[in-house]
């Protein structure tokens, strides 16, 4: 396996961490209070997204560039994605210092 596609693959797993415990543990908030969401649109969209992309270049056999590219750029994400959950949250929920919402 090379690094491009394990590199990929825990990125991937940690979306899929983020989403599952955002769902199904406590509410992860964005400080938009019904715009939410949205939040979770984007986060559900983005999960859906990188596993297709994911399995797309499994299938066909693309190189080490394409996961390279891929775990990057959903990385990126993730940490644009944890910031609005935290520290540019909205006015609904400021920072408490707190991932997810009591």
């Amino acid at each position: 396996m090379s690094t491009g596609k394990l590199l990929n693959g825990i990125v991937l797993i940690f979306w899929i961490v983020i989403g599952s415990l955002g769902t199904f543990y406590k509410h992860i908030s964005f400080g938009m209070g019904l715009g939410d969401l949205l939040g979770y649109a984007f986060m559900y969209i983005v999960i859906l997204t990188h596993t297709l992309s994911t399995l797309y270049g499994v299938e066909k056999r693309k190189g080490n560039l394409w996961f390279w590219a891929l775990a990057s750029m959903f990385f990126m994400i993730a940490v644009i994605f944890i910031l609005n959950a935290t520290l540019l949250r909205g006015s609904e929920y400021r920072w408490n210092g707190r991932l997810f919402y009591p």
